[in-house]
Formats: structure tokens, C-alpha cells, sequence
């Protein structure tokens, strides 16, 4: 297996640590990193070796195995519109007995994310992000008073996906549990 550290590009804040199985698919690594941390809206996403959107696209249909090996570092891009781009890094190569594909390791603590009053971010308006991201997050109390539209707040979350599109948190139910494929 290979442990595989992976961080946002934009807010290195966000982090996780995994190991994956030399058989894995690149298809799979893609569905975990939509299942923890960017799906929303079904976006496309790729894998480049030399940089985002560079000539050195992975196919993911390709294993794991074959691709990457101790020391190489990677980019997974999802959604190339409001893009979330994540850089991989290979640190070493273990034998581990498993029937699993992924096994998440560790992930960061959720950052203390405030409101400008002060209090603890409860939403994220998707529209201020983008244009005013110093007033975007909002407690419950800020909330009622923020003029954007309520389709527009979203839950504070623990992903670099957090305020784009319409990211509304993990799709698994326990991030700690095993992923299997």
C-alpha cells in the first residue's frame, strides 16, 4: 500500500493522510476524494503528474501501482469551472494485509472558522465567498441580518470545497470507517 498524503492547493489547512492499495484505480482514489471532501454537483475531475490541467493527465482506469511510486507528487482537479485542486504526495510503500482499497489515516482538525461578530461560523454564503469572502461566514444570529438570498448559505464544513457550488459537506457517513470498494 502506499501512504499518500493529500492537501488543498488554496487552504493547506485541510489535509488527510491515506493509505491505498497498489491495485486501486485511479477511479476509486477519484470517488473517495468526492465522497470525503468535493462532491456537489456531479462536476468532472482529472489527475495530472506535472501540474493542473497539464499535459500528464492519469487515466483512471489506471491502478495506482503503476503510476506512482515513493516521492512522487500528483494533482486531483475537481470541477474546472470553481475548481478545487488538491496536491497528492507519495511518501513511502508498506505491506499491509487488508481487504481494503483506501484506508484514511488521519485528516485535520476542522479550522475555527468565526463570523465578523465574533462567533463560531455556522453558514457560508456562496455569493460572498466569491466576491467578499472577509463577510461570508455567518453565525445564526448574523444569518438573519446577511442580504444575500437564503439558497445561497451554506454549512461551514471541514473541506476545501466549503462555500463553491452548492458543497454541503462528506458523503460518508463516518469518515473514520474503511473505505471499501
Amino acid at each position: 500500500m502506499l501512504h499518500i498524503s493529500i492537501e488543498s492547493i488554496d487552504f493547506p489547512e485541510y489535509w488527510i493522510h491515506i493509505l491505498v492499495y497498489t491495485k486501486t484505480t485511479f477511479r476509486t482514489l477519484d470517488n473517495f476524494l468526492r465522497d470525503i471532501w468535493c462532491e456537489c454537483c456531479g462536476h468532472l475531475s482529472g489527475f495530472w503528474i506535472d501540474k493542473p490541467f497539464g499535459t500528464a493527465r492519469i487515466g483512471k482506469r489506471s491502478k495506482i501501482g503503476e503510476i506512482l511510486m515513493p516521492k512522487m507528487k500528483f494533482f486531483y482537479v475537481y470541477d474546472f469551472g470553481t475548481s478545487t485542486i488538491l496536491l497528492l504526495k507519495v511518501h513511502d510503500m508498506y505491506q499491509v494485509s487488508t481487504k481494503n482499497r483506501i484506508i484514511l489515516l488521519a485528516r485535520n482538525y476542522p479550522p475555527e472558522i468565526k463570523c465578523k461578530c465574533g462567533n463560531p461560523a455556522k453558514y457560508v454564503c456562496s455569493i460572498c465567498y466569491i466576491e467578499d469572502p472577509e463577510n461570508a461566514f455567518l453565525c445564526e444570529k448574523c444569518k438573519k441580518e446577511h442580504q444575500c438570498e437564503e439558497e445561497a448559505l451554506l454549512p461551514v464544513v471541514n473541506s476545501p470545497r466549503m462555500g463553491l457550488c452548492g458543497y454541503e459537506g462528506s458523503r460518508l457517513v463516518n469518515v473514520f470507517e474503511l473505505y471499501k470498494y
